[in-house]
């Protein structure tokens, strides 16, 4: 295990040393200004009715962990596995989908509940006219080739523009799914910037998963989208076990997808009690920097195997649910966590950096008290990420 503490560095060269196992002494402090909102019972059906339509649509894995259940004195330890989700590596194909299917619907003038296929051609008719949809968006990782494959499935024409220090394997695979890629050198934050302001300019789609003043409705559709995996999680832990949840863990990188999990297991009166725990890189850990400073703090980020969640700043809009709802913010250096993945490897768990952080999290979690022994405790570790090529760390 690494140490204790590690230092972080504000966007405004301010550094501050953190425990990397941080409690919150937020949560739970602001629920009278922050109402939960996880998407609507309508609103997660016509989630899953789309999703429904894409290739390779199915139900990822929740696999029981016994060994893993045994060592932490819990009840049950499942992961649940998305190194295989709808043909892609990753998650992320949840939020974009739904996020880019309502901005087509809203830019096109479609009802939204349509078929994909009268998207498809609402798009081609667009195109015909030439009146075209054309798509940007930036991504160091898995939200890129998501995006990627949604612009395919759709017929919109996208190019994706990757922050410096994005690796030659990443910037190929989100170029195999046919949109055109960019190779920036701006870090993430820049980038993003650049993105919104051509966007404006450009009168362009821009399909992001974090939020800022003036940017929050396609992204608050990227969590939503998320909803549907905590759908199946439900569903498959009652049918494996007929237990409650008791203690998740979810990654960070701009917070969308953490948003997702507080807002379900925080906002969710079935779900009281669940604790929600994230993780994120040391070299990233912009949701930790920010719990320490108590408002949104951007940060300076380096180079880590983890670079789906290298980022600097969190999502405007998933702020006030993580700084409310997240009971312990864990970040993991890329040391522990190549060696996790190699030994996950060995208990035939196929799973890559992002995913593999959640159970470096579950060690330094129950090493620091914060899990405790519970013989009726259930515990979802999310790994977000299927096995992939990185430079190894040292």
């Amino acid at each position: 295990m690494m140490s204790s503490t590690f230092k972080i560095t504000h966007a405004s060269s301010k550094t501050v040393e953190v425990p990397s196992t941080f409690i919150n002494s937020h949560v739970g402090t602001d629920d009278r200004h922050y109402p939960y909102s996880p998407p609507t019972a309508a609103t997660r059906e016509a989630i899953r009715n789309l999703q429904a339509q894409l290739p390779f649509a199915s139900q990822t894995p929740l696999i029981p962990l016994p060994d893993l259940a045994k060592k932490y004195k819990q009840a049950y330890v499942f992961v649940k596995d998305e190194s295989n989700r709808f043909g892609l590596p990753s998650f992320k194909i949840l939020g974009a989908s739904w996020a880019i299917y309502r901005a087509l619907c809203q830019r096109l003038g479609l009802h939204v509940g349509c078929s994909l296929d009268v998207v498809k051609k609402a798009v081609r008719n667009a195109a015909d006219a030439e009146l075209p949809v054309r798509l940007i968006s930036c991504s160091a990782g898995n939200w890129g080739r998501a995006v990627a494959r949604m612009s395919a499935v759709t017929g919109v024409e996208a190019t994706v523009y990757l922050p410096k220090g994005t690796e030659v394997a990443t910037r190929d695979l989100i170029a195999s799914e046919g949109v055109n890629v960019v190779m920036a050198d701006q870090d993430y934050d820049e980038l993003v910037q650049m993105m919104w302001d051509k966007s404006r300019k450009e009168d362009l789609l821009l399909a992001m998963d974090t939020s800022w003043e003036g940017y929050e409705e396609f992204p608050r559709w990227v969590t939503e989208g998320y909803s549907a995996m905590l759908d199946e999680v439900a569903e498959q832990v009652k049918s494996a076990c007929g237990e409650d949840i008791t203690a998740v863990i979810a990654s960070v990188g701009v917070g969308s997808w953490a948003q997702a999990v507080v807002e379900r297991y925080k906002g969710d009166s079935s779900s009281k009690g669940v604790m929600v725990a994230t993780v994120e890189p040391e070299k990233a850990a912009c949701l930790v920097a920010s719990l320490e400073a108590g408002q949104v703090t951007s940060i300076r980020t380096s180079k880590t195997i983890m670079n789906g969640m290298n980022c600097g700043t969190v999502s405007r809009i998933a702020w006030p649910a993580l700084k409310a709802g997240v009971d312990v913010a864990v970040a993991v250096d890329d040391q522990e966590v190549h060696e996790m993945v190699e030994k996950l490897m060995g208990l035939d768990l196929a799973i890559g950096p992002c995913g593999a952080a959640d159970f470096v999290a579950l060690d330094k979690l129950y090493a620091a008290g914060q899990l405790r022994d519970n013989d009726a405790g259930v515990v979802v570790v999310f790994s977000t990420e299927g096995p992939r090529d990185y430079q190894r760390p040292g």
